[in-house]
């Protein structure tokens, strides 16, 4: 479908903003009719199939036929049924191996080329061999019986046509006038087998085994230890070069689990998203299989647990209040929530802590930090990756009222950006410092000064805010009754804000001639070297979705 890609800096659009694309699926074509459940087909006789293209995006299918021995190919004309749907009709002249491709945008529908092998009914046919539906792992021997009895002297030609090679076929008559025929797969892919008689394929001859290599199957992305109950988990399984075969998943060895859903998304190209779905708490055994066989990282354990279960508890939480330089413990249950880590991460106005976390008894924690910086703190709990219930927690971390002290904190005295407001916060053990003009503040640049403002908060806790007006390195100045504070002056680097028309997008998925295929990664480059200071977004719509 139709989507655009949004480029902003700084929330302004860079030239050329917003991009149009017009992607297309082959994926979504499906065939009717094609492959035949025996592929075979009777000299003659007319084969039949339609293809459907609703949900490939705008454009029509294209089919051809190759011939036995031939490289020209022939287009078939479409009948159409409706706007997206189109019926074709094939009648086989030739004997021998015809391929008949439909195609998308250039690209395969699913299943395409169809293999069909034209033939005129002889005595001769295989039997045991019951490939449907099923696959080979490479290296597993594939074996056949042939019956019936040559007519005259005329012997049995057997071959079997690999991805890249043609493999010897061991064959051996039996007593009763029978053959028994065997072979190993030494690679993922189909293998056309044939089996002659005088020229002519016998019944059911060719056939196509499929082979498949689980271990080239490449698993993307961070697999799960643990599994909130309700809240979905995805990886991707790419699978090119393993062959033909289908994705599948085992849960605690079967296909349905009460703790674990599990869903598997086709997305083309080789491609495949997992979803996992935590039911109830529990463990699970995740088996992904290619074709059957288990694929590399699989299968895998992990826990399905419920933060909703978990509750912490202690004075400061209750409170929300703590002073500077004072431990702050609180306790953490986690009965019923399943097995999971506990991760707690405190964080002040500019200030993150280390935390001490000891288990005290089965399913109890108890936690340990202590902060430093005065000023709104707040407490992240997780279990498991997740926030438990009320988490994060807020506190505010009090000045312990030390005679005679005064500090400075925040990012304003590191870097600010040209033109925009930068703030930072004075801490002192003293209030009123501005009415007893006891506090000056100062930001001086190269060629020009800053303009300043001071908020008092009446707390013993003062805001400032200032401005500087070009890019380039200042000097910060804070004076405690005429006296410099520790780490006074600081040095600031502002830098220019940002300027979105000075930025510049450019790459192949932005060129006006490129076809673009779903599922198929765009990559383009944004140069913001010219644009000043500022955050890169991309927002990307579709038919029916908006992603940044």
């Amino acid at each position: 479908g139709h989507y655009t890609c949004e480029v902003l800096w700084e929330g302004d659009h860079i030239p050329g903003s917003p991009f149009d694309f017009n992607i297309l699926d082959p994926s979504r074509c499906r065939v009717s009719g094609l492959p035949r459940v025996s592929g075979l087909a009777h000299i003659g006789e007319v084969v039949n199939f339609a293809v459907f293209f609703e949900k490939a995006g705008e454009g029509s299918p294209e089919v051809t036929v190759t011939l036995p021995g031939e490289e020209e190919v022939t287009t078939l004309d479409p009948t159409p049924i409706s706007v997206t749907e189109s019926s074709y009709g094939y009648q086989p002249s030739v004997l021998g191996h015809t391929s008949i491709s439909v195609r998308f945008a250039g690209y395969d529908v699913p299943g395409s080329p169809f293999k069909l092998q034209v033939i005129d009914p002889s005595q001769f046919g295989i039997v045991g061999l019951n490939l449907k539906g099923k696959y080979v792992l490479v290296c597993e021997l594939v074996s056949f019986g042939i019956q019936g009895k040559s007519p005259g002297d005329e012997k049995l030609a057997v071959a079997a046509h690999g991805p890249s090679a043609d493999l010897t076929v061991d064959v051996t008559e039996k007593g009763d006038g029978s053959f028994v025929a065997s072979f190993v797969p030494i690679e993922p892919g189909c293998y056309e087998v044939f089996v002659e008689c005088a020229g002519t394929h016998v019944t059911g001859s060719p056939f196509t085994v499929y082979v498949a290599d689980p271990s080239k199957c490449q698993l993307l992305g961070d697999l799960p230890t643990t599994l909130q109950v309700g809240v979905d988990n995805e990886f991707v399984v790419k699978t090119r070069g393993a062959g033909g075969g289908e994705l599948t998943a085992l849960l605690n060895g079967l296909k349905e689990d009460p703790c674990l859903d599990c869903s598997i998304e086709d997305q083309g190209l080789d491609t495949y998203a997992v979803t996992l779905t935590g039911k109830k708490v529990g463990e699970a055994s995740v088996e992904i299989q290619w074709a059957g066989f288990c694929i590399p990282q699989s299968p895998f354990k992990l826990s399905i647990c419920d933060a909703s279960k978990c509750k912490a508890f202690g004075q400061a939480l209750m409170s929300k209040k703590g002073k500077a330089g004072e431990a702050i413990t609180f306790t953490v249950v986690t009965f019923h929530a399943g097995k999971g880590k506990l991760n707690v991460n405190p964080t002040g106005p500019s200030a993150q802590y280390n935390v001490d976390i000891k288990e005290t008894k089965p399913s109890t924690y108890e936690v340990t930090f202590t902060p430093w910086e005065v000023g709104e703190h707040k407490v992240e709990v997780l279990w498991g990756s997740a926030h438990i219930p009320k988490s994060p927690f807020p506190i505010s971390i009090e000045n312990p009222m030390e005679t005679n002290i005064c500090n400075a904190t925040g990012s304003g005295l590191k870097r600010a950006i040209a033109t925009q407001p930068a703030k930072f916060s004075i801490v002192s053990s003293e209030i009123g410092l501005l009415e007893k003009n006891a506090l000056k503040v100062s930001v001086i640049g190269v060629q020009s000064a800053a303009e300043v403002v001071i908020n008092d908060n009446n707390n013993g806790s003062y805001t400032v805010q200032y401005v500087a007006p070009t890019p380039g390195a200042y000097v910060a100045s804070v004076a405690f009754y005429d006296r410099q504070i520790p780490g006074s002056p600081y040095k600031i680097n502002v830098v220019p804000g940002p300027d979105a028309t000075k930025c510049r997008a450019y790459g192949p998925a932005l060129h006006p001639n490129s076809l673009h295929i779903a599922g198929s990664p765009l990559e383009f480059y944004v140069d913001t070297s010219e644009g000043g200071y500022g955050h890169l977004r991309v927002y990307v719509q579709g038919p029916h979705d908006y992603h940044p």
